[in-house]
Order: C-alpha cells, then sequence, then structure tokens
C-alpha cells in the first residue's frame, strides 16, 4: 500500500492505492483504482481476504465514499469495501494479523475530528475483518491524544499482543495483551 509518512506531515508522492505481487516481488499488479488517493498504513491478507488500513486520504474525508477507514477486500483485491461494522470512517492508525489465528486481526484507531468515526481504542476480529469488537482497557484510552497519537503494534507467535502509543511527539506507554486474556498490562 502507498501512503505518505514523512514525520507526520503527510508529504510525499502520490497515494496509488494497494498493489499485489504473487510471486514474490518479481511482479505487482495495482488493485482496485477504488484505493486510490488513500494513506495506506498497513496491508494484511488472508489468502483471498485483504484488508487495508487508512489513515488519510487526499480530500481527508470520512463516511460514505470516504478515504478513511479500514477496507476490506473478499475477492484478493478486485473490489473493496468500507468495514462498517465496528471501524466505521475512523482513522485505522495500525493493522496486525494474529500468527495463531487465521481469521484474527487487530486494529487501532483515531476518532477523525472528534466524531466522524467511533472513538479511540484498540479493536479484534475473529472473521477476517468483517466484524469488529472494542477491546480498548481504559489504561490505554487515558494516554491516547485524538489530534496527534500514533501506534505500533506487533503480535508475537504466541498470540500476545503488544501496543505502544505516541502521544504529542513522545511515548505514552507501552502495553501487552497475553495470549487468551482480556486484561492489558501497562508495561
Amino acid at each position: 500500500g502507498y501512503g505518505r509518512f514523512s514525520a507526520f506531515g503527510g508529504r510525499g508522492g502520490s497515494r496509488s492505492g494497494v498493489i499485489r505481487t504473487t510471486n514474490g516481488g518479481t511482479t505487482w499488479t495495482p488493485l482496485g483504482s477504488v484505493m486510490q488517493g488513500r494513506n495506506i498504513a498497513k496491508v494484511a491478507a488472508r489468502g483471498n481476504v485483504l484488508l487495508a488500513a487508512s489513515d488519510a486520504d487526499d480530500a481527508f474525508s470520512c463516511g460514505p465514499g470516504g478515504g478513511i477507514g479500514l477496507f476490506r477486500s473478499i475477492d484478493s483485491g478486485a473490489t473493496w469495501n468500507l468495514v462498517t461494522n465496528g471501524l466505521f470512517g475512523s482513522r485505522v492508525a495500525a493493522l496486525a494479523e494474529d500468527p495463531t489465528n487465521n481469521a484474527g486481526f487487530y486494529a487501532t484507531i483515531i476518532d477523525f475530528n472528534g466524531g466522524c468515526g467511533t472513538g479511540n481504542g484498540v479493536f479484534g476480529s475473529t472473521d477476517t475483518g468483517a466484524t469488529w469488537t472494542d477491546i480498548t482497557a481504559p489504561i490505554i484510552t487515558n494516554v491516547i491524544d485524538s489530534g496527534g497519537s500514533h501506534f505500533e503494534r506487533a503480535v508475537a507467535p504466541t498470540g500476545t499482543v503488544f501496543l505502544s502509543v505516541i502521544a504529542s511527539g513522545e511515548l505514552a506507554g507501552v502495553f501487552r495483551l497475553p495470549a487468551g486474556s482480556s486484561t492489558w498490562q501497562d508495561l
């Protein structure tokens, strides 16, 4: 996926959408012109199901027809739809696959302009991104800055989830969700 991430300035080349390789990177194919203009923060794949996280677009628009949110394709990228079950219209700042569950994903979102999305937080999906559940804990919500937070997320081979939150240009918190648990730990 193409995106602009120049020290949070968003400067750079065109946002040309999502491309895919099926031969180890020898050739690449553009996937659906509808993804052009979106700032793709992360792409994740499970067979024919692709997820593309967008935290901005050329028009900085959300809602139906907007370019911000989580987009899902069930046909290898030929068509894309905005996920409207749990994450509608929010900037998806991080996306990670669960290595212990082929249908599992985690996403972190920031509410766009205070009311265009579902709020700030951490969400999980167990059905390849079709539906999402808020799994945010107050210890995480307390450090998120809606105006400028940035997230990094990783899922260990055991299924343990790690999340770092940067707010106002500084590390605000590092959190751990042990595999099989619903309780986040503040590290």
